[in-house]
């Protein structure tokens, strides 16, 4: 039994045996009334194809309606995008080891889990890596999340934030030569000295560190490129007359 919003027909909702019954017919009728009005100004709810349109407001709302129990309303609108989208295929796969990470994926960008056996760990544990932004709070947030869709048996070992910084990389050469002319008594002598200097460096410097919090692993790494040029020294010629 279809109804349309805006052309509303009480009287069908009710059971046969009541349809006869005047004074039901009179109140369906009025209710129509009622209702048309309203109905004929409310647009067909849309969702999935305007998430890009949608206020914050009305993004927490979706997904309070869709369920998403590891949801957090801080969070920047993409991310919010990112996790509606993926929020039914996550709630099926609930469990999983992709699930964990489609969620990472979703919420933050970068999400990799390492099980135990494949980094040799103890059974049931495992490892992620993000690319989140983690303070305190935000550590307990991943947790809390990861445990919304995690099996019951796995648990968390460490998490590690990755950071990706593009720089320029510099490399050069210069070449120096010094020409001396002398003249004597009626004779020419060349003296040439002919350097070349080669300069191309490159540096990078790593910095980890290990912080423990509760039993949890925390690894941010800063890699840094030293640029480096080079200078090129005009000729130099002198030019002695005796």
């Amino acid at each position: 039994m279809g109804m349309k919003i805006d052309k509303p027909e009480m009287l069908k909702l009710l059971p046969n045996w009541m349809r006869t019954d005047e004074a039901n017919i009179a109140l369906s009728s009025a209710m129509d009334e009622l209702f048309k009005a309203p109905g004929e100004r409310v647009k067909t709810p849309r969702v999935w194809d305007q998430l890009e349109n949608l206020t914050n407001e009305e993004l927490d709302e979706t997904a309070w309606e869709l369920g998403i129990d590891w949801w957090v309303s801080s969070w920047e609108r993409d991310q919010k995008i990112r996790t509606i989208k993926m929020a039914g295929a996550i709630m099926e796969k609930r469990g999983t080891k992709w699930a964990v990470e489609q969620l990472a994926i979703a919420a933050f960008g970068i999400g990799e889990v390492t099980e135990w056996f494949e980094y040799g760990g103890d059974p049931y544990y495992f490892k992620i890596l993000t690319n989140a932004t983690l303070t305190p709070g935000g550590i307990q947030q991943i947790l809390n999340m990861i445990a919304r869709v995690k099996n019951a048996r796995s648990h968390i070992e460490a998490i590690s934030v990755t950071r990706r910084i593009d720089q320029r990389l510099y490399a050069g050469c210069a070449t120096r030569s010094h020409i001396t002319n002398v003249i004597l008594e009626g004779s020419v002598r060349n003296y040439t000295i002919r350097q070349l200097d080669m300069y191309a460096a490159v540096g990078q410097q790593a910095h980890t560190k290990n912080v423990i919090i509760e039993g949890y692993t925390l690894e941010r790494t800063i890699t840094q490129t030293v640029n480096t040029g080079t200078a090129a020294a005009p000729p130099r010629i002198r030019n002695t007359i005796r």
